[in-house]
C-alpha cells in the first residue's frame, strides 16, 4: 500500500475527496467507502479499521511480512546455519523470558 496518493485511490473507489479531511477530524467512513477501498487495496475491512486482521479465538495469528520473510531466509540456509540460528533465538528468548520473571520479582 506503500507509495499510494489518496486522492487518486478515492477517485477510483468513486469515494468524495473530502472524505479525507472528515477523516482526518475524527469523523468515520461509512461502510461503503470502507468496503470500496478495502477490495480497491486487496484486503480486509478489518485491516482498514482496526490495523489487524480479525482472528477467530483459538487460531494462530496469520504472519507479519517480517515473519515470512524471516521464515524464508531461515528456510534458504544449509541444515547447519538452521540449527545455529534455532540455537540462537532459543537463548536470546530464554534469556529475555528471564528477565522479564526477574524485573517481576523485583517489582512485586
Amino acid at each position: 500500500m506503500k507509495g499510494l496518493k489518496p486522492t487518486p485511490v478515492l477517485k477510483e473507489c468513486k469515494i468524495s475527496t473530502g472524505s479525507i479531511g472528515r477523516w482526518q477530524a475524527g469523523s468515520a467512513p461509512n461502510s461503503d467507502a470502507v468496503i470500496a477501498l478495502a477490495e480497491y487495496l486487496n484486503c480486509s475491512t478489518d485491516l482498514l479499521l482496526t490495523g489487524s486482521e480479525y482472528v477467530k479465538p483459538g487460531e494462530p495469528q496469520p504472519l507479519s511480512q517480517d515473519e515470512s520473510d524471516i521464515l524464508a531466509m531461515f528456510r534458504s540456509l544449509p541444515g547447519n546455519l538452521q540449527d545455529m540460528c534455532f540455537a540462537y533465538m532459543k537463548s536470546a528468548c530464554d534469556t529475555y523470558r528471564a528477565m522479564q520473571e526477574e524485573e517481576k520479582r523485583l517489582l512485586g
